[in-house]
């Protein structure tokens, strides 16, 4: 019996389950550490943990419950003094640990981007600690309401609500309410600089999509993934306010190299992204940087990181970046060493 064609048709089938599944997709990681007190706490997640359960997430703190507010159902009724019965009426999530209350749990999937209300119990401060992806989604805002939100802002340099909001009408001059360490919201003046990782009730008056003086959008879902049929995206900053400084730093193992024209041949280039690259973007403006995946430097199989956007004013964008390395049998995919974007420059220099 021939068994060679049988050889090559069960290779061929190998190959076409190697193409038709993607690499492991990479999860670049950001973690974020709260300082919980007894009591209420209002905190604000950008990152998604790998593991959603709320069992999970919150299984290292001493929980009584946490409760988020689900913007989609319902504009929010401002509750000044958290408990859980309050907590009940419509549009708002909560999840109980395993106890007498556990059945009452509606909340299955902690996110990122959404502000959380976290009960703890005993007399000593605890520390939760949540290591996820960052994502890159706008603020969903709920007209003429109170919103419970968080901010991304840089925690080295926290900007204060009223240098951050002045950019968007619908938050100027609006109340803004934090929560206290005796359980109580409070108002706050916009000359109180802004906590990461915390969340507020903050006024909207009227439709608002605004996020950040200055943000980013990305062309294809909430982050840089380059998997193997992906090797070049956009990233665009706009800017809402006064001329800016933007700076892009990436750490990591996923290596990016950007487009521009050379300032020494005046051909068009794609050199490795500079640690920071730095733009100037004007007031009102946007800036758009195209950025692919050098594949040739990656040091294994995928590479993840994060690619850090800060505008000089406060604003801190974690933006999640991954690349796969492309893969293949017989040459029908570029080998390893080949899988760096290849685009004829000469022909784009006009871009």
């Amino acid at each position: 019996m021939n068994r060679i064609p049988l050889i090559r048709a069960a290779a061929r089938a190998l190959l076409t389950v190697a193409l038709a599944a993607p690499l492991a997709h990479a999860a670049p990681s950001h973690t974020q550490t709260f300082n919980l007190h007894p009591g209420w706490n209002a905190i604000y997640l950008e990152v998604a943990p790998p593991v959603t359960d709320p069992a999970v997430v919150f299984g290292g703190v001493p929980l009584m419950s946490v409760w988020t507010w689900n913007p989609k159902t319902t504009a929010a009724e401002f509750i000044q003094d958290p408990s859980e019965e309050a907590f009940t009426r419509a549009g708002w999530l909560g999840y109980f640990p395993p106890g007498p209350f556990a059945a009452l749990s509606n909340l299955f999937s902690v996110q990122a981007n959404r502000a959380y209300l976290v009960r703890i119990s005993g007399v000593a401060n605890v520390t939760l600690t949540v290591s996820g992806r960052p994502s890159v989604r706008s603020t969903s805002w709920v007209a003429n309401s109170l919103n419970l939100v968080g901010f991304h802002v840089d925690p080295a340099s926290p900007p204060t609500f009223a240098s951050f909001l002045a950019s968007s009408a619908a938050h100027v001059g609006q109340a803004i309410y934090r929560l206290g360490l005796d359980g109580i919201w409070a108002p706050l003046p916009a000359s109180t600089p802004i906590q990461s990782g915390e969340a507020y009730w903050v006024f909207c008056s009227g439709a608002s999509s605004f996020t950040a003086p200055a943000f980013a959008e990305i062309s294809v879902g909430d982050g840089l993934d380059y998997e193997q049929t992906l090797s070049e995206q956009t990233l665009t900053i706009r800017n809402l306010a006064g001329a800016a400084s933007v700076s892009l730093s990436l750490t990591g193992t996923a290596p990016l190299a950007y487009w521009r024209i050379s300032p020494t041949t005046n051909e068009a280039e794609w050199p490795l992204l500079p640690n920071p690259l730095t733009l100037s973007v004007a007031a009102l403006d946007s800036a758009t940087v195209r950025l692919a995946a050098q594949r040739a430097a990656l040091a294994g199989s995928v590479g993840e990181g994060i690619l850090e956007m800060k505008d000089g004013r406060g604003t801190r964008i974690l933006i999640p970046v991954s690349v796969e390395r492309l893969v293949g049998v017989g040459g029908l995919l570029a080998p390893p060493a080949l899988g760096a974007p290849r685009f004829d420059l000469r022909r784009r220099t006009d871009s």
